[in-house]
């Protein structure tokens, strides 16, 4: 009986942090063909991608700002825009 637990506890220990992981939608690319421009700006601590004018982000990188270079950190504090076809080169930037 003990081992059956011991097993449970280890697959349970297994999935949590799968389920507290933090990107809020995978990058796809369907999911950047509704608006023409974006807004890159710092969310909770890491870089959102908003539709522009959107409060809530479309994705989120896995990227802490903290971690960044002060111009970067200064430049997603008041956030930018940039266009679709520019979107994917930022997203390299930041996650390449």
């Amino acid at each position: 009986m003990r081992k059956y637990i011991l097993m449970i506890l280890i697959a349970v220990s297994a999935v949590i942090p799968l389920l507290s992981y933090n990107e809020t939608n995978p990058i796809t690319e369907s999911a950047f063909v509704e608006s023409e421009n974006y807004t890159v700006k710092e969310h909770f601590g890491k870089i959102g991608i908003f539709e522009e004018g959107a409060q809530t982000p479309l994705t989120v990188l896995n990227v802490y700002v903290f971690t960044l270079p002060e111009a970067d950190r200064i430049l997603l504090s008041e956030g930018f825009t940039v266009d679709r076809s520019s979107l994917q080169s930022v997203i390299e930037d930041y996650t390449g």
